[in-house]
């Protein structure tokens, strides 16, 4: 899903009228960036990086799609492997936000926040500045905190015009659908690792939707599509 701070114009639209539902994926032919196949050659033997390939390259055409330059300001939520991909393909600085003491690679800064403690404003890094972009992807399935909260969060964090990213798994999607019926639960137990608890919640299209037009913001297309490397999953 892709949310703007309320009152933008000038950016492209999606080819969708109804943008809060579910969509065809998007053809984009865009050229300036790695492909699946590049993104994973350039991390040998590293199996995360290879399943999440294509979801990286889809982010990365969506990305170009709104015109990130050299001097765009740009914030990675959670940081990883997409920090740099972002850094590397369109050259300029891509602060990162997580948990961890350290960031992920080299790209820009890096504050170290939990999203979780967002109801206390207190608490915001006073130093964090205000982004063009900012992506927002597969970080809120692992928060507990109220997403009103967290998408306020970043919401202060948005440029007027700017764009935000959001990527998560589709609560609603079929195969959670056909578990359900069969009596299973498709949602994975929460983890007794505090580190990486799994996720808390996921979400459906409309439920993010609103969240986003309730926070201020207007969406400008929603996709719902498979995009990890399913070849993959068994050795991550």
């Amino acid at each position: 899903m892709i949310c703007m701070s309320e009152g933008t114009e000038g950016f492209p639209q999606s080819s969708s009228s109804l943008l809060f539902q579910p969509t065809e994926t998007e053809e984009l032919t865009i050229t300036n960036v790695p492909s699946a196949d590049e993104i994973r050659f350039s991390c040998p033997g590293d199996f995360y990086t290879a399943f999440h390939a294509p979801r990286y390259e889809r982010l990365l055409k969506l990305i170009d799609r709104y015109s990130i330059a050299q001097n765009s300001s740009v914030l990675d939520v959670g940081s990883s492997k997409l920090t740099e991909l972002i850094h590397s393909s369109f050259g300029c600085k891509v602060d990162s936000l997580g948990l961890a003491p350290v960031g992920y690679g080299k790209c820009g800064e890096y504050y170290q926040f939990d999203l979780n403690r967002v109801g206390d404003v207190s608490a915001w890094p006073a130093d964090l500045p205000s982004y063009d972009l900012i992506v927002f992807a597969e970080v809120i399935e692992h928060l507990y905190t109220a997403p009103e909260l967290v998408l306020a969060f970043l919401r202060a964090h948005m440029n007027p015009d700017a764009v935000l990213i959001i990527q998560t798994p589709n609560a609603a999607s079929l195969a959670n659908r056909v578990w359900l019926l069969f009596g299973r639960n498709p949602y994975e137990k929460i983890r007794t690792n505090k580190r990486n608890p799994g996720h808390f919640r996921e979400y459906t299209v409309r439920e993010l939707h609103d969240y986003a037009t309730d926070g201020e913001m207007r969406v400008d297309a929603c996709t719902v599509e498979y995009y990890l490397d399913a070849s993959y999953k068994a050795r991550v």
